[in-house]
C-alpha cells in the first residue's frame, strides 16, 4: 500500500471537514492551480533526491540534503492536499493518477533512506572518534605507592596533587585512573566504593583526603612511634636508625605546624629516659653546662645555669615539671602521697618507733630522689 493510498481516506476525511466548517468546497475551475500546487511538490521531491544523491558521495552536499530532508513532511503535506482534492473533483482515479502516487512514494522513502544512511555513517564515524580517544594510553606518570598508612599521607597527597590532580591537562577520568592505580589497602577500598567514572572522581578524592588528611591522627602516629622508640647502644647501626626514625617523626611534626622547636627539654628527657645508665652518666657529665635566660619584649635578660629542677615562665613550664615530678610516688612503697601542683604531704600513722622510723625513711628516700 503505497503512502498517499494509506493516507488518503483521513486526508480526504479532514478535506470535507475543513471544506464543510468553511463552506468552501474546490470546483472544476480550481484544478488548473491544484495541479500546479501538485506539481510544485512533485518537483521539489525530485530535487531533494537529487541532491540526497550526491550527498552520498560529496560531503559538501550533506547540509543541504539535511536542509531539504527537514522540509519533506511538508512538501507531502503540499502533494496530498492538491492530490486528494483533484481526485476528489474527478470523482475518478485514472492510472496516471495511481502512477504519480507510486512515482511520488518511490521518490519520498528515497530520500528517507539516504537519510537514514547518512545518519548511520555519521554516528559511525563519532562512535570511532571516540572509541579511539579512550584507547589512547595514558601517559608514564610515576606516583609513590600509598596503602593507607597516615605517616606517607603528606609525601603522597602532595606529589599526587602537583603531578595529576592540578594538572590541566588530564581528564577527571585520566585523574581517576591514575589515583586508583597509586592505591592499595585499606586506601583503595575507600576509593573503589565509587564507580570509576568522570563524575565521580572528584567525589572519590575527597573521601581519600577526609579520611586520611587529620592532622590530629598524624600527630597521635608520629608521637606513638616516638614514644615507642628502643635505643640499643651496643649496636651502632640500631642506634643510627633509632635517631633517624627520631628524626624523620619530628620533621612530619614539623610539616603540619607543630611547635617542635620548643619540646627540647621534652624530647632530651624521652631520650634519656631510653638510655642505659653508663651512657645517660656520660651524657649528663658533658652537658651539665646549660643555662636559662629569660626573654622580655625581645630583650635577653642575664643568663643563669641551671643545676636541677625546671625552667619557671616559660609556657612548657607545667607539662615539664609534671613530667619532672611524675615518679615521686615510686619513693613510699607502704604509703600514697597526696600531690597537688607543687606541694606534697607524707602522712603515716604511728604506733610505735618503728613506724616513725618507716616515716622518715620516706623523707630520706625523697631527698635522694
Amino acid at each position: 500500500m503505497s503512502l498517499l493510498s494509506r493516507h488518503s481516506r483521513k486526508s480526504s476525511a479532514l478535506k470535507k471537514s475543513k471544506s464543510k466548517s468553511e463552506d468552501f468546497e474546490y470546483t472544476a475551475q480550481d484544478l488548473p492551480s491544484l495541479r500546479r500546487k501538485r506539481t510544485i511538490a512533485i518537483k521539489r521531491l525530485n530535487k531533494a533526491l537529487e541532491i540526497g544523491q550526491l550527498a552520498k558521495s560529496d560531503p559538501s552536499q550533506r547540509d543541504l540534503f539535511l536542509s531539504y530532508h527537514h522540509d519533506i513532511k511538508n512538501i507531502a503535506a503540499a502533494f496530498e492536499d492538491a492530490h486528494f482534492s483533484i481526485l476528489e473533483i474527478l470523482d475518478d482515479t485514472a492510472d496516471a493518477d495511481a502512477c504519480l502516487q507510486e512515482q511520488f512514494d518511490d521518490t519520498y522513502y528515497k530520500i528517507e533512506s539516504i537519510y537514514r544512511s547518512l545518519i548511520r555513517s555519521e554516528d559511525a564515524k563519532q562512535s570511532k572518534s571516540v572509541s579511539s580517544s579512550f584507547n589512547v594510553r595514558l601517559p608514564k606518570i610515576t606516583l609513590p605507592t600509598f596503602s593507607g598508612n597516615i605517616k606517607l599521607w603528606p609525601e603522597y597527597f602532595d606529589t599526587f596533587n602537583a603531578l595529576i590532580h592540578n594538572s590541566s591537562s588530564l581528564t577527571e577520568t585520566e585523574k581517576f585512573h591514575y589515583l586508583v592505580s597509586s592505591l592499595s589497602g585499606d586506601a583503595l577500598s575507600i576509593v573503589k566504593a565509587f564507580p570509576l567514572t568522570h563524575e565521580h572522581y572528584t567525589s572519590a578524592y575527597q573521601a581519600l583526603c577526609a579520611r586520611y588528611k587529620n592532622k590530629r591522627d598524624l600527630a597521635f602516629a608520629c608521637w606513638r612511634e616516638i614514644l615507642n622508640i628502643e635505643f640499643k647502644c651496643k649496636d651502632a647501626k640500631e642506634f643510627r636508625k633509632s635517631l633517624d626514625t627520631f628524626d624523620e617523626n619530628l620533621s612530619i611534626l614539623k610539616t603540619i605546624n607543630l611547635p617542635v622547636q620548643d619540646w627540647d627539654f621534652i624530647i632530651v628527657y624521652h631520650i634519656l629516659s631510653k638510655l642505659n645508665t653508663e651512657m645517660r652518666r656520660s651524657f649528663e657529665e658533658k652537658h651539665s653546662d646549660i643555662e636559662f635566660y629569660v626573654v622580655v619584649n625581645g630583650y635577653n635578660l642575664s643568663s643563669h645555669e641551671i643545676t636541677s629542677g625546671v625552667p619557671q615562665g616559660s609556657h612548657l613550664g607545667p607539662l615539664l615539671f609534671d613530667l619532672f615530678v611524675n615518679d615521686i610516688p615510686g619513693c613510699f612503697l607502704h604509703s600514697t602521697p597526696f600531690m597537688y601542683a607543687d606541694d606534697l604531704k607524707i602522712f603515716k600513722t604511728c604506733d610505735s618507733v618503728g613506724d616513725m622510723k618507716l616515716l622518715q625513711s620516706y623523707i630520706d628516700r625523697l631527698v635522694v630522689w
